[in-house]
């Protein structure tokens, strides 16, 4: 039905995009969990070990996004 394959170009800034992206806020919420910064959502207090479960989380996803970019590159 779709053949992505031929517009193979098309994905690059996407993923670089998405990747960007990830990375920063990746960054952002393992700065926040090193600096101890509360944050809170309502009345709510958001632990740090979700900070540094989500920053790992999004550092992973940015990996898998730029080397999918790389991969794309040949």
């Amino acid at each position: 039905m779709f053949n992505f394959k031929k517009k193979k170009h098309l994905h690059r800034p996407y993923y670089f995009t998405a990747s960007s992206l990830f990375f920063v806020v990746a960054i952002l919420h393992l700065l926040r969990a090193s600096m101890e910064l509360p944050l809170f959502i309502g009345n709510y207090s958001m632990p740090l070990w979700i900070s540094i479960v989500v920053g790992v989380l999004l550092l992973f996803l940015s990996y898998r996004g730029f080397y999918r970019v790389w991969e794309m590159r040949k």
